[in-house]
């Protein structure tokens, strides 16, 4: 090879190297940022979850104690606002029209299960349960839609074999 190609090759790989290089780490970043990101929302989603489920189940053993159960559903009341912030975040990160439905559905279930505790006529334990497995739904869904975001296989994880969108009646 004549040694004037081999310096023509040797400065076109050298300022080759100098852009792509910089931009391939650049993006490399960012999606490790990205993934960072969305997994610590995932952890966070996941945390908040098992929360509001643990406030239930003080709240079902605690339904005779009215002072309690103020105490446990101002609590849950205030788990149940952080989350439908937390997905209205999602909505906006990533705004597809099939995580966007699955959103609304999230959101329906989270004031269906605030309407419930906060009810009126006191608190129906069998109507709690029933919002409760539809928010379990509704978090299933949404926590493998975000998982799917960074490539994480959670199809695994075992749900209780609940119908989907369970019919509640007050009865």
């Amino acid at each position: 090879m004549p040694v004037w190609l081999t310096l023509v090759l040797i400065i076109v790989g050298a300022i080759l190297t100098n852009y792509y290089v910089p931009k391939l780490n650049q993006d490399f970043e960012k999606e490790k940022i990205r993934s960072a990101y969305i997994l610590n929302n995932l952890n966070d989603l996941n945390k908040e979850t098992t929360n509001i489920l643990n406030n239930i189940r003080k709240l079902n053993n605690n339904l005779e104690n009215k002072k309690e159960k103020k105490k446990i559903i101002l609590i849950i009341e205030e788990q149940i606002t952080k989350l439908q912030w937390r997905v209205v975040e999602y909505d906006i990160i990533f705004g597809t029209k099939d995580i966007n439905d699955q959103i609304k559905s999230y959101q329906i279930d989270l004031s269906r299960l605030t309407e419930t505790i906060r009810s009126k006529k006191g608190i129906n334990p069998k109507l709690v349960l029933c919002r409760t497995r539809n928010f379990v739904m509704s978090s299933h869904r949404i926590l493998r839609k975000i998982a799917r975001k960074v490539e994480l296989n959670i199809e695994a994880i075992p749900v209780y074999k609940i119908p989907e969108n369970a019919q509640c009646n007050a009865s």
